[in-house]
């Protein structure tokens, strides 16, 4: 009689205490706080303004508003990255529309969060 216990207590002693060491180590709470990494996000302001350019006749060669004035958009750019300012500037040039400044806008990973007139407030979680 005294065998079998032995022979059980050899067999159930290791994996008792497998299952007590596997426990503790693996908890979720101290992985959870050493990946903490604070979201940070960055706000950026496009302004959008309408300018009228002059319309240069075919015959006289002289300037003059026309009831039919091609609009030249004109794009804005603000926030803490001054080279990413610039770039987004430097593209504006090829909009045609304010879609096409949303779109871009988009692919980039900014996403729209207000309109307020002309101006339009983006944020993006990505760091710059």
């Amino acid at each position: 009689m005294m065998k079998k216990v032995i022979i059980m207590i050899c067999f159930m002693l290791p994996m008792l205490l497998v299952a007590q060491t596997s426990s503790t180590k693996g908890s979720p709470e101290k992985s959870k706080r050493s990946d903490f990494r604070p979201v940070i996000y960055t706000y950026m302001i496009m302004e959008f303004s309408e300018k009228s350019k002059a319309v240069v006749s075919p015959k006289s060669k002289k300037k003059s508003k026309n009831l039919e004035v091609e609009s030249n958009s004109n794009y804005t750019f603000s926030s803490n990255d001054k080279t990413l300012d610039s770039k987004l500037n430097k593209l504006s040039s090829e909009f045609k529309s304010e879609l096409d400044a949303l779109s871009l806008l988009g692919k980039m990973g900014w996403h729209l969060v207000q309109i307020k007139g002309n101006n339009y407030y983006f944020m993006t979680n990505r760091r710059r």
